[in-house]
């Protein structure tokens, strides 16, 4: 089971690279990193592509406008986006502080933005706990 669900990870990481440099290459997005089970590589069939997407301040509901209008588009090429977070550089600490998000953001792949992802991080618990770089 796991090698199948790690061949279904490797079919979907060409659309999910290409796809996070188009949103990454949308006004005012600062990062683009890939979480959830592709990050994982462990993809079941019908797996989607989990996005964490950190924008520019006062600028949010511009981009994740823009990020639903690409996810339309992909759907018609049978690709499925779900920006699950989509957070502004003035918040990058996250509502969710639980185990679950933690190790999500340990294993996200950032795509684009390094120098956000190496910088700053995205914070879980508050600007004393960071989440750890691979």
């Amino acid at each position: 089971m796991r090698d199948r669900r790690a061949a279904i990870a490797e079919r979907l990481w060409p659309a999910a690279l290409h796809f996070a440099r188009l949103i990454a290459g949308l006004p005012f997005v600062r990062m683009v990193g890939v979480t959830g089970s592709l990050a994982w590589h462990n993809v079941d069939d019908g797996g989607d592509i989990d996005y964490l997407i950190v924008t520019k301040p006062d600028r949010l509901w511009v981009c994740r406008w823009l990020i639903a209008a690409l996810g339309r588009a992909a759907r018609l090429d049978g690709v499925h986006l779900c920006p699950n977070y989509v957070i502004s550089t003035r918040a990058l600490a996250l509502a969710d502080r639980n185990l679950y998000t933690a190790y999500e953001l340990a294993r996200m792949t950032p795509i684009a933005g390094l120098a956000m992802y190496r910088g700053c991080g995205v914070r879980t618990h508050g600007s004393k706990h960071t989440f750890p770089t691979r």
